[in-house]
């Protein structure tokens, strides 16, 4: 049997033994259960930094359900558009322009909220 220099099987013919043998488990025991330890800990550390994270997107979209006071600021300040945009719908079916005032108003108000909408209605 060859051994690697420096290998505790290869100082003397007692680590043969039940005890060299149960010597050797056992440091590797401990060895092991060390980086276990360590792994497990770093793993701990990891999670806590992860959780503590505000650039995430789960962080972010949480921060947003918390703060009630962002939509009612939105609400507040869109109050007088949306006002301004039942007149207009409203005014559309009195007027008769077919239709393209209350487009016209649907087309700003979609704008408004960033979505992309197209203004489809020709007065011919």
């Amino acid at each position: 049997m060859t051994f690697t220099p420096g290998s505790p099987l290869n100082n003397d013919e007692d680590n043969l033994s039940e005890e060299g043998l149960d010597k050797i488990v056992k440091d590797r025991d401990k060895r092991l259960k060390q980086l276990y330890d360590e792994v497990t800990y770093r793993n701990q550390e990891f999670k806590k930094i992860q959780e503590e994270r505000t650039d995430t997107f789960e962080a972010q979209k949480a921060l947003q359900e918390d703060d009630v006071s962002a939509q009612e600021e939105f609400d507040k300040a869109n109050r007088g558009f949306d006002i301004l945009y039942e007149v207009g719908k409203t005014a559309d079916k009195y007027i008769g322009s077919k239709g393209a005032l209350g487009e016209l108003f649907d087309w700003i108000k979609g704008r408004s909220e960033g979505k992309d909408v197209r203004f489809l209605h020709s007065c011919y």
